[in-house]
């Protein structure tokens, strides 16, 4: 992690009201965006109209939902992690993870898990200096807070080209990343492994956020297998599932929820 203008930035820090800070987080524990974030309203849906859908049961690990609207609670931590060259995921994910990039070097494309797991304490870091940058309301859009990232659930990866790179592959909103081998592998293979690409775009109605465009998640081999086929995302699928299964505003409310 970069340590220039560290002291500078702390200072900053300290001079932000901790009401602000309160209240930005108070947003990630109710699983509410704040003002700034997408709003959409239900005029702007369209529900895909699917009959083939695969039984699959939402209350399994890999299904748990973290967006700008719907958390996981600021403090939920993985009970325990397993190592992925260095970085931290959740042991269900390890071996499929493993396999996938073994199977990219092998056709000839490097691709490595830049950043998996994150604790609330190092989301809650990073939030806050987006906050200091953008503003509590831009931020949403490039860095979700505690709950609400998805990095806090051990299913989530953001894969890169380089061995040594600890961030994201890309800026968020560089969309020259559609062009790369690494890229059109895994849009080709994911599914294979159980990953989905999570943030496509023309769909951030549904989760509330930049898209982050080599931000990958585990679901399971069958459940991503459907979602890729018909090009859903992740909130998509699961209201298909079960429409009470996530808070979308505009489309559903919290008394349905």
């Amino acid at each position: 992690m970069r340590c220039t203008g560290c002291c500078e930035k702390m200072k900053a820090m300290k001079r932000i009201p901790a009401a602000l800070l309160l209240a930005v987080l108070l947003f990630a524990l109710l699983g509410a965006a704040p003002a700034g974030a997408v709003e959409p309203t239900g005029e702007g849906f369209v529900i895909p109209q699917l009959d083939d859908l695969p039984r699959v049961d939402l209350s399994e690990p890999q299904f748990m939902l973290a967006n700008a609207y719907n958390s996981v609670g600021l403090e939920y931590a993985l009970p325990e992690y397993a190592d992925l060259g260095g970085q931290g995921i959740d042991p269900a994910v390890r071996d499929d993870t493993r396999a996938m990039l073994d199977a990219a070097h092998a056709d000839g494309v490097n691709i490595y898990v830049g950043v998996a797991y994150r604790n609330w304490d190092y989301i809650t870091y990073h939030f806050e200096e987006e906050v200091l940058r953008y503003g509590a309301a831009e931020a949403w859009l490039h860095y979700l807070p505690p709950g609400c990232n998805e990095h806090q659930t051990g299913y989530a990866i953001d894969v890169t080209d380089n061995p040594y790179d600890n961030s994201n592959y890309y800026p968020y909103d560089d969309s020259s990343v559609y062009e790369s081998p690494v890229y059109d592998w895994m849009m080709e293979h994911c599914a294979e492994y159980g990953f989905i690409f999570r943030y496509p775009e023309g769909k951030e109605a549904w989760y509330g956020a930049g898209c982050d465009h080599f931000h990958f998640r585990y679901v399971g081999r069958e459940a991503a297998a459907y979602i890729m086929e018909h090009d859903l995302c992740l909130e998509e699928f699961l209201y298909l599932i079960d429409p009470h299964s996530l808070y979308v505003p505009g489309l559903t409310s919290y008394a349905t929820f």
